[in-house]
């Protein structure tokens, strides 16, 4: 190397050349040449980088308002964690994600890329560690032992909400396909062996709730990992850190990430407990287990074509076989079985690395945070695979099926209760031996007449509880499991593929009812229509009248919030339904709708002529504006001062729409950035990164009453606007539905109750 294109740095162990542009420095580089396992780096895992950045970002800001670091360090700090957090740096996080150490390498490689960002920031070039060092300001009053292990549970939820999101994709496309098959009949077998008549339905909606049962505990599970030990440093006991660092670092970590994360009751205990890895890693078995199992009965019952069960058709996805000509395997069952069998390996990984702890400290993390990653990827996919490239394309072999379902010697157990356990044996022993059927048999020794077999051995009827006349008894018994499945509510699961019928016919209506609930797609930080609670976050409510005077409402609770989340669900209850909220980048929210990942937008959509000609919507219930936000203080005058400045607005938003309709502010601006949620756009404008941010006036003005003096609006706007339900052009019944609903609490006067709970005064259009 030259002497421009590397520096010098220095530990313990001596100097070492660091490529110039290069942001890690010599411990970083020490552990790429020691760790060479994997062939992974931790930049392949944005959510532990992530991670890793809103804890140096929580505690620098921890450590300003203690009077330990200085402000204006800190804020450097603070940026080059954000600046980590979008993604900007991954390429430098290069250590092996398997490393000795417990971690130690991982949290340096962040130390040294945020710290010498921060110089950056201040204009000082990398490696001035007498500026801005690694260990003394970007790991103050830090150890490993507490950074690396909250890294992972941050990362550990944020991946969870990816694998949730796809199991409940997954289950909806399993129910979907439960409906479509309600009317086929066909054998249940135990043991491989015929038993029982049943529905493909029932079969069906079976699987669906094994995969909700498991999104319940996998929900259960990622609650656990909410209790974390920064603050412990080394040990536990908190050595080299203020007292006062741990609560505030975490309110910080709260606010910056959305997560209810707590300080464990005793720090020394949770430094060195993995109990909660064990506990999730095997949840994640039991998903892949279960999967698996489910994988194989997909086998089983499309085996064939014409030797095996052939009572169901997998979607062909590729040749099977090089040598017989037509061959085409179960391959995507065959991936998910594969999936399963990595998981329960990762699982056994994760339990030894677990028990090998030693004393005050577990040093096996690195391999644990390694395996669960990958259990949670590999079953994320296998969830999305599954129902794209198998479920959704099944089709029913329904001659098959009702064929061994007549030829069937199991329909003799519906004949216990009438002619008696022997006499119902001796029947299954003959049509076994002769090849007859039961009823031909049954007839033949005049056990029973041809009516009373009719009624007895329907199969529609033996797949339910039923009510027998007739016989040596009646059979009474309790209605269980016809419904079951549509009956099981998820707290969170996804709509329905599509909404017409095979004749074309909108089912739309019939559909969610029969499932019992309603998807609702949103984007969940748009504040106050829609929007998640964070730990010490205010919800305003805005008196929308003539003085546009704001008020504050504290709200205890990290449930979805909102105007729209309250009309939603007071819809629902009116037609006797359940919603569910899925959130979706607003940017594709429309094709999300269009291809059956929700059943409506109800989220502050507005109506413009593009939607109109992509989608449907019930009558407009609420007016809005495109207003402009600048930060108070900073001189700008009417929309023309926007002129040469950097401008803000939400990807994919009406916001954006408006903007470009006026040409004349738009041509001018200096810099426009589009941002995946208003949120972070306001951000910017506080920080000062944007001078103006555009956006719908009752976002705009819930973040001015939020931060009273900080944000000011220009008095002009880019135009008004009204809000409606968003639906699929096919879905008109469930759109007149919710529109007789909405209808009806506009009588009733709850619509105006839950207007007047965020915005102060009854502001529903009539």
């Amino acid at each position: 190397m030259t002497e421009k294109n590397f520096r010098i740095e220095h530990d313990l162990l001596g100097e070492r050349e660091i490529p110039a542009a290069c942001y890690y420095g010599v411990q970083t580089l020490r552990a790429v040449e020691n760790f060479r396992i994997s062939g992974i780096k931790l930049g392949q895992y944005r959510s532990m980088v992530q991670s890793l950045a809103y804890i140096k970002k929580a505690a620098a800001r921890a450590n300003a308002k203690l009077g330990l670091l200085p402000e204006e360090i800190a804020q450097a700090i603070s940026q080059a964690c954000e600046d980590v957090i979008a993604g900007k740096y991954d390429d430098q996080f290069v250590v092996d994600m398997i490393q000795g150490g417990a971690g130690t390498s991982s949290n340096m490689n962040a130390n040294e890329v945020i710290a010498n960002l921060s110089l950056e920031k201040l204009g000082y070039e990398k490696g001035r560690y007498d500026i801005i060092h690694p260990n003394n300001h970007v790991n103050m009053c830090q150890s490993t032992n507490d950074v690396y292990p909250t890294a992972i549970r941050l990362a550990l939820i944020f991946k969870i909400r990816g694998l949730l999101d796809a199991m409940r994709y997954l289950y909806e496309a399993i129910e979907y396909k439960s409906i479509e098959f309600r009317d086929v009949i066909k054998m249940g077998r135990t043991q491989l062996q015929d038993a029982v008549p049943m529905s493909l339905r029932q079969e069906f909606a079976a699987f669906a709730v094994m995969v909700g049962e498991d999104i319940e505990r996998v929900k259960e599970t990622k609650k656990l990992l909410r209790e974390i030990n920064l603050g412990a440093t080394a040990i536990g006991t908190g050595l080299n850190a203020h007292p006062e660092y741990s609560p505030l670092a975490i309110l910080s970590l709260r606010k910056f990430t959305g997560i209810e994360v707590e300080a464990s009751v005793n720090l020394v205990e949770a430094t060195q407990d993995t109990g909660v890895y064990v506990q999730l890693s095997g949840v994640l078995k039991r998903v892949a287990v279960k999967l698996s199992k489910r994988c194989n009965d997909l086998r089983l019952l499309s085996s064939g074509p014409r030797c095996g069960f052939n009572e169901i058709h997998l979607p062909a996805m590729a040749p099977g076989s090089t040598i017989m000509p037509g061959k085409v395997n179960p391959v995507i069952p065959e991936v998910v079985n594969q999936v399963a069998y990595h998981v329960i390996g990762n699982d056994i990984t994760v339990t030894f690395a677990a028990e090998a702890g030693q004393l005050q400290l577990n040093a096996m993390e690195p391999v644990i945070a390694f395996s669960l990653f990958n259990s949670i990827t590999f079953l994320s996919n296998a969830c999305l695979t599954l129902a794209d490239r198998c479920i959704k394309g099944i089709t029913a072999n329904r001659d098959q099926c009702r064929l061994n379902t007549e030829r069937s010697i199991g329909m003799v157990t519906a004949l216990n209760p009438h002619i008696g356990y022997e006499k119902a044996s001796e029947v299954a022993h003959e049509a076994l031996e002769t090849g007859k059927s039961v009823c031909e048999l049954v007839l033949e020794k005049g056990y029973l007449s041809k009516g009373e077999l009719d009624s007895i051995l329907s199969p529609e009827h033996m797949i339910k509880p039923h009510y027998f006349q007739g016989g040596q008894r009646k059979a009474m018994k309790k209605r269980v499991f016809a419904r079951l499945a549509l009956a099981v509510l998820i707290s969170v699961i996804m709509p329905t593929v599509g909404c017409t019928g095979r004749d074309g016919a909108d089912k739309s209506l019939e559909i969610v009812r029969l499932r019992g609930y309603f998807v609702v797609g949103l984007d969940d930080a748009f504040p106050p229509m829609g929007f998640r609670k964070q730990a010490d976050d205010k919800t305003v409510r805005l008196e929308l009248n003539l003085d546009r005077k704001a008020v504050e409402e504290v709200v205890a609770t990290d449930e979805l919030v909102g105007f729209d989340i309250d009309l939603a669900k007071k819809a629902a209850e009116k037609l006797g339904l359940k919603v569910i909220f899925k959130p979706v980048a607003w940017d594709g929210i429309i094709a999300s709708l269009n291809a059956g990942e929700v059943d409506m937008i109800w989220n502050g959509l507005s109506v413009t002529p593009e939607r109109k000609g992509q989608i449907i919507f019930f009558r407009p219930y609420l007016d809005n504006r495109q207003i402009i936000m600048i930060k108070s203080g900073s001189g700008l005058g009417g929309k023309a001062a926007l002129k040469g400045k950097r401008v803000g607005l939400q990807l994919g938003s009406t916001s954006d729409t408006a903007l470009h309709a006026d040409r004349s502010i738009a041509l001018q601006i200096g810099e426009l950035k589009r941002y995946p949620e208003n949120r972070s756009a306001m951000g910017d404008l506080e920080m000062g990164r944007l001078d103006a941010v555009i956006v719908d006036e009752v976002a705009g003005r819930y973040y001015s009453a939020k931060k009273p003096g900080v944000f000011a609006i220009l008095a002009d706007n880019l135009g008004n606007e009204l809000y409606a339900v968003g639906f699929r052009k096919n879905a008109v019944s469930l759109r007149n539905a919710i529109d007789t609903a909405l209808a009806e609490m506009k009588r009733d006067g709850s619509a105006d109750m839950i207007a007047a709970k965020w915005f102060g005064a009854a502001i529903i259009k009539k």
